[in-house]
């Protein structure tokens, strides 16, 4: 609660990139649902004016917040665009990585999980409307998920 205070102090007399950058990072780091959504849509809005050096970086961490925030499949698909350079090259982080893949491996859960409830409730509709038989849902290798 200090760093918060310290950085409401700063950020009141100047407005700064920087302290808002690291405070999106702190929110991240605390989770609490007030510091991600005071912080997400400052550095959403920095997105256009900061150095191309420097985006890779606030993407990924306005991609942290918003899977934080409840928004996994926007972030997944932003983390999708910069797990290559979180790989190899200037950006190369295995911190950040690392949390990357563990969005990116959430999502990817999502998605099958989605998929798997829209197959089966187009079948039960299907079967309804007399177009073709039930089938059972899950298929052998599903049993253990």
């Amino acid at each position: 609660d200090e760093c918060w205070r310290l950085a409401a102090a700063e950020l009141s007399c100047r407005s700064s990139r920087e302290i808002l950058y690291q405070c999106g990072r702190l929110a991240f780091y605390d989770g609490r649902e007030e510091a991600i959504s005071a912080y997400l849509p400052h550095m959403k809005g920095m997105l256009p004016a900061v150095p191309k050096n420097v985006r890779v970086f606030l993407r990924f961490w306005v991609a942290m917040l918003e899977s934080k925030n409840g928004y996994t499949l926007v972030a997944a698909r932003t983390l999708q665009e910069l797990f290559p350079s979180l790989e190899d090259g200037p950006y190369c982080s295995l911190n950040k990585e690392r949390h990357a893949k563990e969005v990116l491996d959430v999502a990817f859960d999502l998605e099958r999980n989605l998929r798997r409830i829209y197959e089966a409730s187009s079948a039960v509709w299907l079967s309804a409307r007399g177009k073709v038989p039930l089938t059972p849902i899950l298929q052998e290798g599903d049993a253990e998920a």
